[in-house]
């Protein structure tokens, strides 16, 4: 039996990147890119997936409202 492995990019290229976060092209290039280190391949423009998902928990630390705490 075969199993199916579903791999995670460690790269997102400039096109992707706005949608791995559930956000506008425009909010990603002003908000989120000039925090980001490029890398260039060739004409594309790549982005390490670890510094999309830490600037993403910087932004939630500073923008997120805590839900409720649920009961036991």
């Amino acid at each position: 039996m075969s199993k199916t492995v579903i791999l995670i990019p460690k790269l997102i290229r400039q096109r992707d990147a706005p949608s791995y976060l559930s956000m506008s092209e425009p909010f990603f290039n002003q908000n989120v890119r000039p925090y980001l280190t490029e890398i260039r391949q060739g004409r594309a423009i790549l982005y390490d997936r670890l510094d999309i998902d830490d600037w993403a928990d910087k932004f939630k630390a500073a923008n997120g409202k805590p839900g409720k705490p649920m009961e036991d």
